[in-house]
């Protein structure tokens, strides 16, 4: 039998957290955002979606933004970026509803060093999210079939997270991601974030929310 050592290298991690403190708050303020968003004309049949502005300033987001900041603080200091010089802040964070046969189409986040979720309704049938393999080489030049697509292998070029409400993803902005198309009659509801870091201004190692 062959013995060998394997030495992990490169590894992208993307990252879940199941809380369902923040459901009430965040889906009335959904709620509220889409509404306004609908009174100004964003149903479209060709794309199903609507998407809302900012809702990061609402009052209701101020212990939801410190849960996502200090994750993600959490997540760059345990993966060995050195954070003592730089807080976290929030490019964005806005609501889509993805109606029948709305999804996503490939893509990532630039200006940013972390993207997540937040799921609020997830009806069966719903979309997905998908994340791809990072490394163009391997995608594009390499044929060798996988044995199994639906376990997670070295192999794997796609990954898939099945959402719940309630549940969080977090993943590198530079990790190309889509929602394939919701299949249920209900809509499909989350909240979409990007974080940026900046040099601190103070000596403090914890994130600073701003």
């Amino acid at each position: 039998m062959i013995n060998l050592e394997p030495i992990n290298v490169f590894q992208t991690v993307v990252y879940t957290a199941q809380n369902n403190e923040f459901l009430s708050d965040i889906t009335k303020v959904a709620n509220r955002y889409l509404a306004l968003k609908k009174d100004e004309g964003c149903e479209n049949e060709i794309y199903p979606i609507c998407q809302t502005e900012n809702i990061f300033n609402e009052d209701e987001t101020i212990g939801f933004k410190s849960f996502i900041s200090e994750s993600v603080f959490s997540i760059l200091d345990s993966e060995g970026y050195d954070m003592r010089d730089f807080n976290l802040s929030f490019n964005d964070m806005w609501v889509q509803e993805h109606r029948t046969g709305s999804g996503h189409d490939r893509h990532f986040h630039a200006n940013s060093i972390y993207s997540g979720f937040y799921f609020i309704k997830v009806p069966e049938n719903s979309s997905r999210v998908l994340f791809y393999d990072p490394r163009p080489a391997k995608e594009y030049g390499f044929a060798l079939p996988q044995k199994d697509l639906d376990t997670l292998t070295p192999a794997s070029i796609v990954m898939n997270i099945e959402p719940k409400e309630g549940m969080f993803v977090f993943a590198p902005s530079w990790l190309h991601h889509s929602f394939n198309r919701n299949e249920a009659s209900e809509p499909f509801v989350l909240v979409h974030f990007d974080l940026f870091v900046m040099t601190a201004q103070s000596d403090k190692k914890e994130p600073i929310i701003i």
